[in-house]
């Protein structure tokens, strides 16, 4: 059926091109960024992280791409490597809500994967400092940002119960 002018396309129609934008825009945004780093300007700010992130929620969340699959690998170790080169303690200070987000994320596409340890050791800082001690407590943190689809929701918190919490206990 043919869309008159000044008609909008069903929702269901519309969601993937408005993906297409969402992250045509995040990419557009990274290679700006990116070439500011060219020029001397500091690029590890949260905005960078949360563009890094963005790509990564998008292709696990939202596209489902393969878990171990060459775009999800690709994501999650330019977003570690991005993070190796920031004071995450600074920004997990300052900041708290969204790095558990962008742990998270990173934890469930590399949990089982040697990289794992570090999303692993750095929640686990986080958890004991912001005193979260339970999956509930995780979720009311990260709270008002892109929510984790059911499936990807649960699977963060298994990887959380198996691989922080474990790891908690004998420090509470």
């Amino acid at each position: 059926m043919p869309i008159g002018p000044g008609k909008e396309l069903p929702a269901e129609a519309a969601y993937p091109d408005r993906l297409y934008t969402v992250e045509h825009t995040i990419t557009t945004a990274l290679t700006k960024e990116l070439q500011y780093a060219r020029l001397g300007r500091d690029n590890h700010s949260i905005f960078h992280t949360v563009l890094h992130a963005s790509l990564l929620f998008i292709y696990t969340n939202l596209r489902q791409t393969p878990v171990g699959g060459a775009i999800r690998n690709a994501l999650v170790n330019r977003l570690q490597n991005h993070l190796e080169q920031l004071d995450k303690d600074d920004m997990a200070d300052r900041f708290p809500a969204v790095m558990l987000w962008v742990f998270h994320l990173g934890l469930v596409t590399a949990a089982w994967t040697p990289s794992g340890l570090f999303w692993t050791g750095f929640l686990r800082r986080v958890c004991l400092e912001r005193r979260l001690e339970s999956w509930r407590d995780v979720e009311k943190e990260m709270e008002g940002l892109p929510i984790f689809e059911n499936v990807y929701r649960g699977m963060c918190e298994m990887a959380w119960n198996e691989r922080v919490y474990v790891n908690m206990i004998g420090d509470l």
